[in-house]
């Protein structure tokens, strides 16, 4: 065709289909899309691509080979796509996948999305490790780090009595860590979060609370208790440590001789089990394991291997002490563990004889023990008291001192007269037999005219056994008394016998002192009488230091260079056909004193060492003035003075190093000088008492919602010393901390125990203490929740009588107690001493009954109590008088 117009048509050969023109996908990314998109959390992310392709593709976006969230959109154009998000988070970060597809093929492009944000939650956190007082965790690096790199990781945990987490960490640099110092037995919970420039992450939690505690250790020595031909009974010691997890239970293991198996054969709750069916002959080992919530300590085995058979077993005792304190007026009891079979037969004795059972002095046997209880001590208790246990296959004996501890008892007698001038008087006395259990303090001496029945104390501070009165008017008569104090008080007194206050005048005697070394004795008879000596009762003889020379009228005796072997009762005889003459000089060389004598220990503490001793045989012909004590550390050989000042029979040496061995000398001085010393054997300084045993469980004895009255006993062994006070801890249920209540020591076994918060439930142990320090604790006592008493109910109504039933109305009570009242009990009875009787065997809930069943015309008596959760609150109210069932349905007023 031109623009003449349309020319010659030209032919075709072949036919022609028509169809429609192809073309696949395509699609391009600018380069800044194919680097990646970076936003920071909260912002918005739009990936906008063009497309083409025929026919039009179908479209298909995903993220890292997944779906894509709800929150992207998606939006398609002709020739385009787009996808969008707002709001991003870390979750947001990935690789963003698009997918063109039609019938000629199909393309795809990914784009990588990066979320500026703080990490997401670690992975896989768990527990590796658990001790008493430490946890090890161990995790897994998050999925997402938020953009930037981990820096470190933060640690957080949560006792789970608290609601609220506390910081362990916020520096640990690697995927563990080991949370340490946190309380034995507690309950916690653990959380870790990842932390990168932008903040802290999400936290991972553990699921479960974790309980700080490990398994037990091994239990104590495990001992053979007894053996049959068919059993075996062991007992053990608890485990030091019980893992910070209470100790669920104890297995006893078993293995019989010549094979390798252990197995379990008994398990039991307490220290000691029967293992039986045994056969008899045959050999077997033991071994003893403790176990807790978190699994078995290691076995703890029997020394040797046993037989089982029928054994005779000789007695034996597993004494504790050999000595007892009580205090005059308390209780004693003693119970000696006895091992033997067949069963032993016990006997007492005291100071040599058999020990009298009276209503205050008993004992008694059990299968393994005996026991000593002595009520309201008094001093004729004091003794040596001697156990025997016999039986077939021997005998053994132990003894035991007891002290009691009282007044001291008086002074030994009598008073001695030791000199009296015109106005001064000496005495001296002995020291009590009974001294009280304890060292006598001081003595107070008295004295009174005997004109007049008015005593005066001398002195109430004496510490020697003599004292020297002054200052009394010539003539006048004495009498004097003397009493013994110590930490108890003070004891009965000892009285002397009427004395004159004046100058000793004596007759003169036949012997002539010449002031020097010579005794001369004149003397007459017809015949010339026969003259001998004697000394101390045996015949004088002359030696280099004794002349006896006798003349016509005199006999002579002269002492060359006097010591104090020249002391003594030299007695002079005169003999002829006309009779006998006796005469006793006595003969005192005056020099330094001899050495004490009796040193003895009477008290042994960590610090402090009692000592006592008794005056030297000789004094030196004077008073001894004083005594000087000197110390030695057994380790040098160099001796400390004391006291160069000790002016009684005793001293207690203070400022010792617990655990030393020290030795003690004490020399006696008088006007002439010291005398030789007297020695003691090495003595370590330290207590020779036991903690005391654990008081007896204690009991509530009355609750308020402000405070409880807590009770107990005193502890059975008080350790060989006098129990000084009590400890009183307490615990509220849901707390795993003991909390001491009381702030000085409880002398009483009784405490009232204030701040009790309404409704909570709390439980007490208790502590006994003695001069060695605090003992084990008793058992726990009860849950008991603080809450008042409630309220008794109203005062019952009668609304209706007929001649089997009667019905009541009352009110609830004013006061509940704190707790809900769960019901109403109604109990009646037949007057006029019936028996009260309930009328309802389950609570009523509402405040009426109709009680029926009655015998008609007989007389009741009804009252109704309100239960708590526990027990009755009050006493139950009761009607005023009597109900008689009659026909008439008319109430009775």
């Amino acid at each position: 065709m031109n623009k003449i117009g349309v020319g010659e048509l030209a032919a075709i050969p072949g036919t022609a289909k028509p169809e429609e023109k192809t073309e696949g996908p395509e699609l391009s990314l600018d380069s800044e899309l194919r680097k990646g998109i970076v936003v920071r959390a909260g912002g918005s992310v739009r990936i906008n691509i063009p497309f083409r392709g025929r026919p039009s593709p179908d479209i298909g976006w995903s993220k890292d080979e997944a779906e894509l969230s709800d929150k992207v959109l998606i939006e398609k154009g002709l020739n385009y796509t787009q996808l969008s998000i707002d709001g991003c988070d870390r979750n947001d970060t990935g690789k963003y996948t698009l997918k063109l597809e039609n019938k000629s093929g199909s393309v795809s492009e990914f784009v990588s999305v990066k979320v500026l944000d703080t990490p997401g939650p670690p992975l896989n956190l768990e527990m590796k490790e658990i001790k008493k007082d430490s946890v090890t965790l161990v995790w897994e690096p998050p999925v997402t780090d938020g953009g930037a790199k981990i820096k470190n990781y933060v640690v957080d945990k949560r006792e789970s009595t608290r609601k609220t987490y506390s910081n362990v960490t916020a520096k640990c640099l690697k995927t563990c860590f080991k949370v340490e110092n946190i309380v034995e037995g507690a309950m916690y919970y653990f959380r870790v979060m990842a932390e990168n420039e932008f903040g802290v992450g999400q936290p991972v939690e553990l699921k479960n609370a974790v309980k700080a505690s490990e398994i037990p250790l091994p239990v104590g020595k495990v001992t053979l208790i007894d053996v049959t031909k068919s059993s075996v009974s062991l007992a053990w010691e608890k485990p030091e440590h019980d893992g910070g997890s209470r100790i669920t239970g104890y297995l006893i293991e078993m293995q019989p001789k010549g094979t390798d198996k252990w197995g379990v054969t008994t398990s039991t709750k307490t220290c000691d089990g029967i293992v039986s069916a045994l056969t008899a002959g045959q050999e077997y080992s033991f071994r003893v394991i403790a176990y807790n919530e978190k699994g078995k300590s290691d076995p703890t085995p029997l020394a040797a291997p046993v037989i089982a058979n029928d054994l005779n077993i000789e007695p034996s005792f597993r004494l504790l002490f050999n000595s007892y304190n009580v205090k005059s007026g308390k209780d004693l009891k003693i119970e000696i563990p006895v091992i033997g079979r067949p069963k032993p037969k016990i006997e007492w004795m005291k100071d040599g004889e058999a020990l009298k059972q009276t209503t205050r002095v008993t004992y008694s046997s059990t299968h393994v023990s005996t026991i000593l209880q002595i009520k309201e001590a008094n001093k004729d208790d004091l003794g040596k008291y001697t156990v025997t246990a016999t039986n077939s296959a021997g005998s053994t004996t132990e003894e035991i001192g007891i002290t009691v501890l009282d007044k001291p008892g008086p002074p030994m007698g009598p008073i001695k007269i030791d000199e009296v001038s015109n106005n001064f008087i000496s005495i001296s006395w002995e020291p009590p037999e009974y001294t009280g259990g304890c060292q006598v303090k001081n003595y107070i001496v008295e004295k009174r005219d005997t004109t007049t029945t008015t005593w005066q104390v001398v002195s109430a501070l004496v510490a020697r056994t003599a004292i020297k009165i002054t200052k009394l008017k010539t003539g006048s008569e004495f009498q004097f008394r003397v009493t013994a104090e110590n930490r108890y008080g003070k004891g009965p007194s000892l009285d002397s016998p009427s004395i004159v206050v004046q100058y000793p005048y004596k007759l003169p005697g036949p012997p002539i002192n010449d002031g020097g070394g010579a005794i001369i004795v004149p003397f007459r008879g017809r015949p010339k009488p026969a003259v001998s000596w004697k000394k101390d009762g045996l015949p004088l003889r002359q030696t280099s230091s004794i002349t006896l020379l006798t003349s016509e009228a005199s006999s002579k005796i002269s002492f060359k260079e006097a010591t104090r072997d020249h002391v003594g009762k030299y007695e002079i005889t005169l003999a002829n056909t006309a009779g006998t003459k006796s005469v006793e000089i006595g003969v005192v060389v005056l020099d330094k004193p001899g050495s004490p004598t009796a040193l003895k220990v009477d008290t042994v503490t960590s610090e402090s060492i009692t000592l006592s001793w008794n005056p030297p045989e000789y004094d030196g012909g004077c008073n001894i003035n004083n005594y000087i004590v000197e110390k030695r550390d057994t380790i040098t050989t160099v001796w400390e003075t004391v006291s160069s000042a000790v002016a009684r029979t005793s001293i207690k040496v203070s400022r010792l190093t617990h655990g030393s061995e020290y030795q003690f000398r004490v020399y006696a001085v008088n006007r002439y000088g010291k005398g030789p010393f007297v020695e003691s054997s090495g003595i370590t300084a330290q207590y020779q008492f036991k903690l005391p045993g654990p008081p007896a469980t204690p009991q509530i004895a009355h609750v308020t919602k402000a405070f409880m009255f807590v009770t107990w006993n005193e502890p059975v062994n008080d350790g060989g010393s006098p129990v000084l006070g009590y400890h009183l801890e307490r615990r509220e249920r849901s707390s795993v901390l003991w909390i001491k209540m009381n702030r000085r020591l409880i002398k009483d076994t009784e405490f009232k125990v204030t701040g009790t918060e309404e409704g909570l439930f709390y439980e007490y142990r208790v502590y006994a203490e003695n001069i060695a320090g605090i003992g084990k604790c008793s058992k726990t006592s009860e849950l008991v929740a603080a809450r008042d008493p409630c309220d008794p109910p109203g005062k019952p109504t009668i609304t209706n009588i007929t001649k089997t039933s009667v019905s009541l109305l009352w009110t609830k009570p004013e006061y509940d107690g704190g707790a809900k009242v769960t019901g109403y009990i109604v109990e009646r009875r037949e007057l006029p001493q019936g028996r009260w009787l309930r009328c309802n065997f389950t609570n009523i809930q509402e405040t009426y009954l109709d009680v029926t069943g009655l015998t008609e015309n007989q007389g009741d008596c009804g009252k109704e109590k309100l239960p708590s959760r526990k027990k009755p609150c009050e006493e139950p109210d009761s009607k005023r008088g009597p109900t008689w069932q009659r026909k008439s349905k008319v109430p009775c007023n």
